[in-house]
């Protein structure tokens, strides 16, 4: 893999917040660290997927989760998977981020990215094009915005046909 996976979550992470929390003394102090801990939950999902059928399955559950307040879906093809980052446009009740997070570690691992894709995801996210942010940063965007498995399949479908076989990344 071009990135790695994430660490594991520091001690005052979501995952460890009632007990970062309770730790406080002072009503100005559990204030303090709800700020601190809304800074670091942020509504973003970063996964690497090993093939296409896992990131089809990711945008069929978007398409059949509505209730989920989905900003945009990032995916991006490299040679060895496929990078998929959503942005809900709110935080996420501690039930759907627990059970959108089983979901996604299902599928794939949490990604790191290396600074190439995080500076296309970062340019997507600011409104340049897809095409430009390809150009810019030689990635391969396949869709961007709302779940569109179409858009996946149609990559899937030429890259094969240019190939003249299929890899195991687009299985």
């Amino acid at each position: 893999m071009h990135g790695k996976a994430a660490p594991s979550a520091p001690l005052s992470s979501p995952t460890y917040a009632p007990f970062f929390i309770a730790g406080s003394k002072t009503v100005k102090e559990k204030a303090r660290k709800l700020k601190y801990l809304a800074g670091i939950v942020k509504m973003e999902y970063l996964y690497f997927l090993g093939n296409t059928s896992l990131t089809l399955r990711t945008i069929e559950y978007l398409r059949a989760n509505q209730q989920l307040p989905l900003q945009f879906i990032t995916v991006i093809h490299q040679i060895d998977g496929w990078v998929v980052k959503i942005k809900m446009n709110q935080y996420l009740s501690p039930g759907q981020h627990g059970d959108f997070r089983a979901f996604m570690n299902e599928l794939g691992i949490p990604y790191e990215p290396d600074i190439r894709v995080r500076m296309a995801l970062w340019g997507l996210e600011t409104g340049q094009s897809p095409l430009s942010v390809m150009r810019r940063y030689q990635v391969a965007v396949v869709s961007h915005g709302q779940p569109n498995k179409e858009e996946i399949e149609a990559f899937r479908k030429q890259f094969v046909k240019g190939l003249g076989y299929c890899p195991e990344t687009l299985g």
